[in-house]
């Protein structure tokens, strides 16, 4: 419950004489109305009071004189006048709004009472029954706060968002007979499931709980104190005869373990202006009061120096039920809920220790000036909104792995790359799965201690991470295409895809797609990325080598990041015995100016052969014959087809002038270009700069080329 009504109670005109102790209560402020000054009449302690309260202080009170005890709180708190008002307040409430009653004590007196065990019989509860569901302290739509009288404004209590959060856990572990062993260890082990597991707080734990580790994190930005360890009242004479001092303080531990106290004056200056929103003193009498002097206490002293809202112990309190009250209260703190919602929380878990007829549920007192007590925002239950972006975040990376990369990795890794990749995606999804049944079975099921993998997606920064990933897994996946080309030919290692718009637009981008010349591996292409999409379709085509073409009609593809798009290539069948096959040598001018092969030169010739206006060139041009006419894989099969007069009769003509080289099978290199037929036009051309001493063109028809024989030029 996160509203609240506020019920303000004014404490006032403490009295003692020999007719025993007396004092006023008045409502000032509530939704239904006050009381005037003169309204409040005198109301006398009930007798056996203070005996009661010796009692309950010791742990010696039953639980039916605790009852008694908390009806005659209620009688001082709550007297006829107020009692109507508070009755009226409660029925005008709507289910989804509480009841802050705030004390204001303006005497020590009053405020050294533990107004948190007052009781009032509920008219819904049967005559003669007397439970636990009678103390306001426990009723879910009360809340009992202690309102401190200061000069000082309150300082709001604003909400923070998610994850933005910083506590510092100061556990002191004091070695020392004159104070009790704590088990500051399951404590510590328990506030970190609740502020790390469950919140998503940053926290940030201090042992053995010294001043200086103190001061050393103080520097920090930090918005809870939480102190575990011993507190104390401190009472003395006064300087004055007759007069009698109270002092809370905290037991710090040196770095010995050593007991070391700090007065509550000193902590609240510590922590006042250090943005500190919450403190919770989670040690004994850190909420107690010495009764004649005021802001004694220590978390009395924190509310009176501006922290906006204090949670101490009034009186000792079990150790068992002290861990049970923090995690509880925490939890229900980080998951929105207000801070007098969270006290309530806090003091159901403290009831299991004492099996409901304890008294530690009442020992911690709030403190609180401001009506706003949300800390944080009511969250999104972090755990499944943070899953949810992890599980997105998967699902359309897998998607986009499987549609656009896969593909290349099962054709160009080996098995266990393509194993490696498939297995990952599969992982990571099931893990996904997984975390959600965990999720949900968690509410179910309490573990000590929560997995690595669920405390990160709780952690503040969790969001932030899972939204980028999110929102770079969603660009990649949508701007995100992939055209991927094949052949299963044995005689053709490289394959040209001519890619170009179907309007013919040109392209901001074109993605090289060519099979891979590596030998048994022949895919090529890839992932390519396009934001925004310049093109809405795409004109395919083999450019290289002639007499190929796409299997499957998809010369017209639409690129979409749904789908990735595979290409195979084949060839129309040509028979080598048909081709029109040139050979080009150099003559005795020329052989006297190329390099030999496998030679280094200085100079650079290259030879460039045109075929009906398609240009073909060979770089770094040496002193050997250069075979034209057709696809690479169809020419070598046309050589190896020629007999064997003619293959002789044919180098004799390529050497045919006394100074000419000796040419041999070991001096043919293979030019793939276009395929010569009877109408087409050859240009031969060499090119060297500069360094070359002549121009040297030859041009001829492909009639002077026969198929069945293997015509030998010289340049």
């Amino acid at each position: 419950m996160n509203r609240y009504k506020n019920l303000d109670i004014d404490l006032l005109d403490y009295h003692e004489s020999d007719e025993g102790e007396s004092m006023r209560a008045r409502v000032v402020f509530s939704p239904v109305g006050e009381q005037l000054d003169a309204d409040a009449v005198p109301v006398k302690f009930p007798g056996q009071l203070r005996k009661r309260l010796k009692k309950l202080e010791q742990r010696a009170l039953a639980f039916d004189e605790l009852i008694e005890l908390g009806e005659a709180l209620a009688a001082l708190l709550l007297p006829v006048p107020v009692r109507k008002i508070y009755r009226n307040c409660l029925a005008k409430l709507r289910d989804d709004v509480g009841l802050r009653i705030r004390i204001r004590s303006h005497a020590p007196e009053l405020a050294a009472l533990p107004w948190e065990y007052a009781y009032v019989s509920r008219p819904d509860v049967p005559p003669g029954r007397r439970g636990l569901e009678g103390f306001l302290a426990l009723e879910p739509k009360l809340s009992l706060v202690r309102y401190e009288i200061s000069g000082e404004a309150p300082t709001p209590i604003k909400p923070l968002q998610h994850y933005e959060i910083r506590a510092i856990a100061l556990l002191a572990d004091v070695k020392d007979p004159a104070y009790a062993t704590l088990d500051l260890d399951r404590e510590e082990l328990n506030l970190r499931q609740a502020l790390e597991g469950t919140s998503g707080i940053d926290a940030r734990f201090l042992r053995p709980g010294s001043d200086d580790q103190l001061d050393a994190i103080l520097s920090e930005d930090a918005q809870i104190f939480h102190f575990s360890g011993h507190g104390e009242v401190e009472t003395r004479m006064g300087e004055e005869p007759g007069m009698i001092e109270g002092t809370g303080r905290l037991i710090l531990s040196d770095e010995n373990n050593h007991p070391e106290a700090m007065d509550a004056g000193v902590l609240a200056l510590k922590l006042k202006g250090k943005g500190i929103r919450l403190v919770v003193l989670n040690a004994c009498e850190a909420a107690g009061r010495d009764p004649v002097t005021p802001w004694s206490g220590i978390a009395s002293t924190l509310a009176q120096q501006g922290i906006p809202a204090v949670v101490g112990m009034q009186y000792t309190i079990r150790d068992s039920s002290a861990i049970e009250f923090s995690k509880n209260f925490y939890r229900a703190l980080a998951n929105g809920a207000s801070i007098d919602t969270a006290v309530s929380a806090g003091r159901q878990g403290a009831l299991k220790p004492g099996g409901g007829e304890g008294r530690d549920w009442g020992v911690p007192v709030l403190y609180m000036r401001g009506s706003r007590s949300v800390l944080f925002p009511p969250p999104i239950v972090p755990l499944r909104r943070n899953l949810g972006l992890a599980i997105a975040t998967i699902a359309f990376l897998s998607c986009w792995f499987y549609l656009h990369i896969y593909t290349l990795v099962e054709d160009k890794a080996n098995e266990w790359m393509a194993g490696l990749g498939l297995g990952a995606g599969a992982v990571a999804g099931l893990l996904a799965i997984f975390k959600v049944i965990g999720s949900f079975a968690s509410k179910t099921v309490k573990n000590e201690k929560e997995p690595i993998l669920e405390r990160w997606l709780r952690h503040r920064n969790a969001k932030d991470v899972l939204l980028t990933m999110l929102v770079a897994s969603v660009v990649l996946f949508f701007t995100t295409h992939s055209i991927y080309l094949t052949h299963d030919s044995p005689y053709m290692d490289e394959i040209r895809l001519s890619i170009e718009t179907e309007d013919n637009r040109p392209l901001t981008f074109r993605p090289e797609i060519s099979t891979s010349s590596g030998e048994g591996d022949k895919l090529g292409g890839g992932p390519f990325f396009a934001l925004p999409l310049p093109f809405k379709r795409l004109k395919l085509g083999v450019s290289q080598p002639d007499g190929w073409k796409l299997k499957a009609g998809k010369e017209i593809i639409t690129p979409t990041f749904l789908r990735s798009v595979k290409l195979q290539a084949a060839d129309i069948f040509i028979n080598p015995g048909k081709l029109r096959v040139l050979r080009i040598a150099p003559g005795t001018m020329l052989a006297g100016i190329l390099p030999a092969i496998g030679k280094q030169s200085e100079k650079t010739y290259q030879l460039k052969v045109t075929i009906d206006g398609e240009a073909r060139t060979l770089d770094e041009f040496h002193n050997q014959i250069i075979v034209v006419g057709g696809p690479k894989a169809l020419l070598e099969q046309r050589i190896m087809m020629e007999p064997a007069t003619d293959r002789i009769a044919s180098l004799e003509e390529c050497q045919k002038d006394a100074s000419a080289p000796q040419y041999s099978d070991a001096k043919i290199k293979y030019l793939e270009t276009p395929q010569i037929t009877g109408d087409s036009s050859i240009t031969i051309e060499l090119l060297g700069g500069d360094h070359l001493p002549f121009k040297l063109e030859r041009s001829l028809g492909a009639d002077a080329l026969k198929v069945k024989t293997i015509k030998c030029i010289n340049l």
